[in-house]
């Protein structure tokens, strides 16, 4: 018996110690000690524009017990033809913290899920948060309308000055992306009852980029005006003075040419005077209630009424007001924003002429030194010395060495350094001290290998909307101090394309021009001065949407021009219709639209 008890108690052990590994493995891994929570918001309100940045904004909250250092990234995922993109952002999150983060991206297709990824340095997945978007068409408007106000924001969405729809999100401070090209897909922003000293130095200089590119702001006052006005005080046409009580807003429907009984009450107004290039709209007696000046491209209204107050507030026409303000900024040209063939673009990429090529006298000699020493020359050799048979041996040796000549000459003419093709476009605007610089880059590679691509600081990059790179391979853009793509492979003799937009120092350049009125036909007298100190080649006048060739002008040189303009003259595009020509009867009466073919 008791040796039976000793020979289980053996068999017992035995399978146990054998068991074991089996058991360990069915013991769940230890956690991780990085909890990780997200919020995501994309874009404006869920929508976008296709070709241009989209704000991606990130609230992350590290609750876990271990420090986070790694990246915040985005796919947009490889379909119709093109290789993923993905955009990242370093992010250096401790225990115990939170913060908010924005990542931009530039979609190459028409995605409408995505994924935002919290990523360690090895890329192992942390966490994932889906996002979705819907692409805003040509012609839809999209509002962005900050407020802090008890009463929300004002409903601008039902407004459709154009053939298109429209769209709104509504913003909190922290909500307005710190980079200008994230914000070029707005129309209009709107700042009412806010704390507008809140915005830092990014967000102001964002703003006042956008408006400069073709945005317009509108800015609202009231008891209010102190607060809302605090951070955008160098954009605005006024110079704030306190409020002043008001007996009515008729003029407000006076202007409409609308009933007002409603709006003779008292209210309150910011109390202001205009700015040396601003003008009144309507006015209250000495009171402006609406100003407006053109900054740059774009346009600065404000309103010195609360939107939220009495009467105002019960006014069943304020739509017609909003609707008239911002149908009436006139229309932008057609490259207003920049480049938006990007099939073209691409092609503009690829064209150089730092490539050096042998000429056809080069090629016609290389032919007939190879079919002269490979045929008379060997034959006459061989023949002296009486080995003719050696044929056999001596024109593959020959051909080899040929074919290696003319590889490694090839491979010279290549050169050893990658060829890098620029094409920029300088925007500059009167009484601005900065100037626009959106450029397309190429870069071409002697031969098969990755490089880092990155812009300068102040600078983003991206690859070319709808086209990618060009090479069907996948990509990571960096986003940080530097926007940097990184082990891009490019092979021998491709070209690589990307787009880069900044801002830098406005060069100098002197122009004037004078609209001179007729009965028979318009015509623009003016005059340019090249004083950039560059020679300035082929240069053109953008005159409605048309180019005017200027010629050649050399560095102080001075050139007239004298434009008459007819009714078959082609005009700008109007705002919300960038995919039609203007139509004069398209945009007549409030509350419909049409577009005439």
């Amino acid at each position: 018996m008791e040796n039976l008890v000793k020979r289980q108690f053996v068999t017992l052990t035995i399978f146990l110690t054998l068991a074991l590994p089996l058991l360990v493995a069915f013991v769940p891994p230890r956690q991780s000690g990085t909890d990780i929570q997200l919020s995501t918001s994309v874009g404006y309100g869920g929508y976008y524009r296709q070709g241009q940045w989209i704000p991606v904004r990130i609230t992350i909250s590290n609750t876990g017990d271990e420090d986070l250092d790694g990246y915040i990234r985005v796919r947009t995922g490889a379909v119709g033809g093109l290789e993923e993109t993905v955009y990242r952002t370093p992010i250096d999150l401790p225990r115990g913290s939170r913060k908010q983060v924005f990542l931009y991206i530039s979609l190459e297709n028409f995605d409408s899920n995505l994924e935002v990824e919290v990523v360690d340095r090895d890329s192992s997945l942390i966490k994932r948060e889906p996002a979705s978007l819907q692409m805003a068409q040509a012609t839809d408007i999209l509002y962005a309308v900050v407020t802090e106000s008890i009463y929300g924001a004002v409903d601008l969405a039902a407004l459709w000055p154009g053939v298109g729809q429209a769209y709104q999100t509504n913003w909190q401070i922290d909500d307005i992306p710190p980079l200008a090209e994230a914000l070029a897909g707005l129309d209009v922003l709107m700042f009412h009852d806010a704390d507008t000293g809140s915005l830092n130095t990014e967000q102001t200089t964002a703003i006042t980029r956008w408006v400069l590119e073709g945005g317009h702001l509108i800015v609202t006052g009231g008891d209010a005006w102190q607060r809302t006005s605090g951070g955008l005080q160098a954009l605005l046409p006024v110079s704030l003075q306190g409020t002043v009580p008001l007996d009515s807003l008729l003029p407000l429907a006076d202007y409409l040419g609308l009933p007002g009984e409603l709006l003779n009450e008292e209210t309150t107004a910011a109390n202001s005077s205009l700015i040396a290039t601003a003008y009144t709209l309507v006015s209250a007696g000495d009171v402006p209630l609406i100003v407006r000046h053109a900054f740059g491209s774009g346009t600065v209204d404000f309103l010195a009424i609360d939107p939220h107050a009495e009467p105002f507030r019960s006014w069943g026409e304020k739509e017609r007001l909003w609707y008239t303000l911002i149908a009436s900024v006139g229309q932008k040209p057609s490259w207003g924003r920049g480049f938006s063939n990007w099939e073209t673009a691409r092609d503009a990429t690829m064209t150089t002429s730092s490539t050096v090529l042998p000429t056809l006298l080069q090629l016609c000699g290389f032919l007939l030194l190879y079919i002269v020493l490979i045929g008379p020359i060997n034959y006459l050799l061989l023949k002296r010395i009486n080995r003719r048979e050696w044929a056999w041996f001596t024109i593959p040796v020959l051909i080899i060495l040929f074919s290696v000549l003319a590889y490694r000459v090839g491979f010279n003419l290549r050169g050893n350094e990658p060829i890098v093709n620029r094409l920029s476009v300088v925007r500059v605007w009167a009484d601005s001290e900065q100037a626009q610089v959106v450029s397309l880059v190429g870069v071409q590679s002697p031969r098969r290998t990755s490089y880092d691509v990155a812009a300068e600081p102040g600078y983003t990059l991206r690859t070319l909307p709808e086209t990618g790179i060009g090479l069907n391979v996948p990509v990571t853009v960096s986003e940080g101090t530097r926007y940097r793509a990184e082990d891009v492979l490019i092979d021998a003799g491709m070209v690589g394309s990307f787009i880069v937009s900044g801002y830098t120092a406005a060069p100098e350049l002197e122009a004037s021009a004078t609209w001179h009125l007729s009965d028979k036909a318009p015509r623009l007298l003016g005059s340019i001065t090249n004083t950039t100190g560059f020679r300035l080649q082929e240069a053109v006048l953008l005159v409605k949407g048309e180019a005017r060739e200027l010629g050649t002008l050399e560095p102080d040189q001075t050139r007239s021009f004298d434009i008459t303009l007819g009714p078959q003259d082609p005009g700008p595009l109007s705002l919300g219709s960038s995919a039609y020509r203007y139509a004069p009867n398209a945009y007549s009466t409030w509350g419909y639209s049409a577009y005439i073919p």
